[in-house]
């Protein structure tokens, strides 16, 4: 029975195969209607459809709180601290200032760079998205295919130190070793079925 039979449910790995296209150029548009939906679904919710170096999926995590006074505030993820007690003001988030001691309030910025918990999220539309560490963030060198790291110098027109998008190149030669490690498996399995096949086959000439 095959893994997209309908009396079985395909695990994660092979769900692309049953349920989107199999091609390249339909598995992107695939994934981009996806994105959209989710995008729906949180803007619904009241969370921002993008903050700079937030996971789509931490978005919930950044939805804005109601304060004490009714305006939006922001309260850090680690409870430890002295700002992680206080509803913080929400323009407080990406303010290049680090207000919490676990730096979740610059997701996008160096602010808070030094924490193995301080990490920014390339988006890298067209290829997988990654996490760099905050120290890597605008410092001069490209670290996200999409350049989304070093924002402060496209922000400046700084077009000597801004970065070339390389994610549709990066993609596709990801999608092509994903394909060609995928063959080698099913190349292997096949090569065992037979192995196996050809020894039951002389066990029982053997009998």
């Amino acid at each position: 029975r095959g893994p997209c039979s309908g009396r079985s449910q395909p695990r994660a790995p092979l769900a692309w195969m049953c349920g989107a296209p199999r091609s390249l150029a339909g598995r992107w548009a695939f994934r981009t209607f996806l994105a959209g939906l989710a995008r729906q679904s949180l803007a619904e919710e009241g969370v921002p459809d993008v903050i700079r170096g937030v996971a789509p999926a931490d978005l919930p995590k950044y939805r804005p709180q109601s304060g004490r006074d009714g305006s939006p505030s922001f309260r850090c993820f680690d409870s430890r601290g002295s700002a992680a007690s206080v509803d913080l003001p929400y323009a407080v988030v990406n303010d290049d200032s680090c207000d919490c001691a676990d730096g979740s309030d610059e997701p996008g910025t160096d602010a808070c760079a030094g924490q193995s918990t301080t990490l920014f999220f390339c988006r890298n539309e067209q290829s997988d998205g990654a996490y760099i560490y905050a120290s890597r963030v605008n410092d001069g060198i490209c670290d996200c295919c999409d350049g989304s790291d070093e924002w402060r110098a496209a922000a400046r027109g700084l077009s000597r130190m801004s970065c070339q998008n390389t994610c549709l190149e990066e993609g596709q030669r990801l999608s092509k070793e994903r394909a060609q490690k995928e063959a080698e498996l099913r190349g292997g399995v096949e090569r065992r079925r037979a192995l196996a096949a050809a020894a039951a086959e002389e066990k029982r000439a053997l009998e």
